[in-house]
């Protein structure tokens, strides 16, 4: 396992307690998600989380994000994070869970 798959592992964990949080699977790679929708993941060294188009331009405008193309198409909704901040990530996964939640 590598140091981010780690980190972001061990910031999941601190996740699994909210309702509908559970692992799953995108792109092959493992992620979690709420009940279906994806939230986030670790991948080439980064973390990779949904939020919505203009807090991803804010991360990206800021420099804290970089754009997520992966095969050269860029995902509106999704930003990748290189800098392995535990807090950053802890906060960007709880603001994806609550962006991706269902109305209940």
């Amino acid at each position: 396992m590598t140091t981010t798959d780690a980190l972001f592992w061990d910031v999941a964990a601190q996740l699994y307690q909210k309702p509908g949080v559970v692992e799953g699977t995108i792109f092959g790679f493992r992620c979690i998600r709420v009940d279906e929708v994806f939230v986030g993941m670790p991948a080439n060294g980064t973390l990779w989380v949904k939020l919505p188009e203009q807090r991803v331009g804010e991360l990206i405008d800021s420099g804290l994000g970089n754009v997520c193309a992966p095969n050269g198409r860029p995902f509106r909704e999704w930003v990748e994070i290189p800098d392995h901040d535990e807090r950053l990530w802890l906060e960007l996964l709880n603001d994806s869970i609550e962006f991706v939640r269902p109305v209940r």
